[in-house]
């Protein structure tokens, strides 16, 4: 896949990341492929287990805007570097809102087919300083 077509489909992502559009980010993966978000547990395989993770995020902090560092891509692979940042109104794992601010890095690391599709994706981010940031968990002085 040429890197221009790589670029345009995680600035599709992007538009649909803003709109919280659930069901477009599914569909920017293959159908039967995996998603996997180690924070809060999620994971999916297939439009509609991928969906629901998606929905979880926009759920759980609505309203989050999305900044991108820099977006990495070599043949078949994209490195998506980038930091949500909101307000935690939404209530995470059940637990209720703390209105409290937040900044999350994360880094996207994406395998992607010939037609244009995610095959494979892992994000790694600091969920624990998310909980922190936002109250929810507290450290112990050092």
């Amino acid at each position: 896949m040429r890197r221009e077509h790589i670029q345009s489909l995680f600035e599709r992502r992007r538009a649909a990341s803003g709109r919280h559009d659930s069901a477009r980010l599914a569909r920017l993966h293959s159908e039967s492929r995996r998603l996997e978000s180690p924070a809060g547990g999620a994971s999916g395989v297939g439009w509609p287990a991928i969906e629901r993770v998606y929905e979880a995020w926009f759920t759980e902090l609505p309203g989050f805007m999305v900044a991108r560092d820099e977006l990495l891509v070599q043949v078949d692979r994209a490195i998506e570097v980038f930091t949500i940042a909101g307000k935690a109104t939404g209530g995470i794992d059940g637990l209720s809102p703390t209105h409290t601010p937040f900044q999350l890095p994360m880094i996207n690391l994406c395998t992607l087919n010939d037609e244009g599709h995610i095959v494979h994706e892992r994000r790694a981010d600091d969920f624990t300083g998310l909980l922190l940031q936002i109250s929810l968990l507290e450290a112990e002085p050092a």
